[in-house]
């Protein structure tokens, strides 16, 4: 029962039989307008829920990187919208940065949304570049539609069993997909972001010295459009720059073109005031975000500067999901040497007195027999299977020793099933079990084996 309605008079047969039924047919109206009010509220809340289930709860930590994000949900009244953003550690100290915005809106949207930063993460953990990652992102937007495919327990439309080898329409519940999304990796050994756009909002860069510009030389195609292509491109991120992603929530209204609230969004962020001390916007676990006033001289966080966006650049009835993504590159010690080598057996034996002779210049000898063992299998296997020349790099990153042997050949190495007496193909395996963590990097030239080991004693950990 959703609720009553009276109806009387003081005087008696009143009201007629026409009377009455005009008073149920504003009862069967007023009983379906109250019901779906009740189902809209259960599915916007069922795709907040999810939403904010899919999203990251607080950022990671990374030396390297200052990170701030916020996701503001529209107003009340709208339903849910599909943006996402992710923050996903790389090997090598490298981070991926993500956002992106599904078209439509409501569960749909949301689980769509959930779908696409799954499948960014596992293309994400393959280290591929980003370029490719969005080539088989849009693929994979393009196969959610719906198609027809043969199968035996469909019903047809009196309710009997297509009769056999009949084609019946199967629908995923996807329909025609459209999406943007941008997907950056910046790497601090290179002080280098290499990012690629599939039809999203320009990313904004502001510079050390307060300088804003928006990266839009070629914002590429949405996804889901066949056949489409997205070229990367470089910008250089030294020590104190800002990068800013966000979603099209942010810059678009009704009441002023997108140039000008672009424009806008440029001359708020090298705004360098106070603003209010709480400006009321909503993480992705729910609250509100408080931004404490800073002391006279001291730089503003990037939280405080998401914060100060959303309070000039929104009016607060916005119907559109607002979701910011912001970065601050930190000014860390990273230490690096290479060593170019030739595909001959004395390879190993090179690259084992350079690793000596580098960790002990790093003070960091402790880790001398676990590197060397890694660096020899790693550089035998370049030279045996390779056999072309290779070059062998150490970063030392605070907390972490990055070991890298990149060489000419494409194929990417894989451990081996052995048996109990195998002497052989064991080096994988060796070098799986020194190292935290290893990984095979496609690129340009054919790939880059590199392991990660721990440098938590040394002179440089934090």
């Amino acid at each position: 029962m959703l609720g009553s309605m009276y109806f009387g008079h003081s005087e008696p047969g009143r009201f007629t039989e026409r009377d009455e039924q005009i008073v149920k047919g504003i009862a069967a109206q007023a009983a379906s307008a109250m019901d779906n009010a009740r189902l809209y509220r259960q599915e916007r809340e069922t795709a907040v829920e999810l939403q904010n289930s899919l999203l990251p709860a607080s950022p990671p930590h990374i030396a390297e990187l200052e990170i701030a994000f916020t996701y503001l949900p529209g107003a009340q009244g709208t339903q849910v919208g599909g943006d996402w953003f992710d923050v996903i550690p790389l090997a090598g100290g490298r981070v991926a940065l993500v956002i992106g915005d599904v078209m439509g809106r409501g569960i749909r949207a949301a689980a769509i949304m959930g779908q696409l930063r799954t499948a960014v993460r596992a293309y994400a953990v393959m280290d591929l570049p980003p370029g490719q990652i969005m080539h088989l992102l849009n693929r994979l937007v393009c196969t959610m539609s719906s198609s027809s495919a043969p199968t035996s327990s469909s019903l047809s439309a009196t309710g009997t069993h297509p009769a056999a080898g009949t084609q019946v329409p199967f629908d995923d519940g996807i329909g025609e997909q459209i999406a943007t999304c941008v997907y950056a990796v910046y790497d601090p050994a290179q002080e280098a972001l290499t990012w690629a756009s599939a039809g999203h909002m320009p990313p904004a860069l502001i510079t050390p010295g307060g300088i804003a510009h928006l990266l839009e030389d070629d914002l590429g195609m949405p996804l889901g459009i066949e056949e489409a292509v997205f070229d990367e491109k470089v910008e250089r991120l030294p020590a104190g720059t800002r990068l800013l992603l966000y979603t099209d929530g942010l810059v678009e209204c009704h009441n002023a073109p997108l140039s000008e609230r672009l424009t806008r969004l440029s001359t708020e962020l090298v705004r360098d005031d106070d603003g209010p001390a709480l400006v009321g916007t909503v993480g992705p676990a729910g609250g509100t975000l408080a931004a404490p006033r800073r002391a006279p001289g001291e730089p503003e966080t990037v939280q405080r500067t998401c914060d100060r966006l959303l309070h000039a650049m929104l009016s607060g009835d916005e119907h559109d999901d607002v979701a910011l993504l912001l970065v601050r590159t930190r000014a860390t010690v990273i230490r690096k040497a290479a060593l170019d080598l030739d595909p001959d057996p004395m390879a190993a034996r090179a690259a084992r007195r350079f690793v000596t002779a580098t960790l002990s210049e790093w003070d960091l000898e402790h880790l001398t027999d676990d590197v060397l063992s890694v660096v020899t299998e790693l550089v035998t296997n370049a030279t045996q299977h390779a056999a072309t020349t290779s070059q062998l790099a150490l970063r030392s990153h605070p907390g972490r020793l990055m070991v890298e042997v990149a060489d000419c050949d494409g194929r990417i190495p894989r451990p081996a099933v052995t048996q109990v007496m195998d002497e052989r193909h064991r080096g994988l395996l060796i070098v799986g079990q020194l190292s935290r963590r290893w990984g095979v990097r496609p690129t340009d030239r054919g790939k880059i084996v590199w392991a990660e080991m721990g440098a938590e004693m040394g002179a440089d950990a934090v």
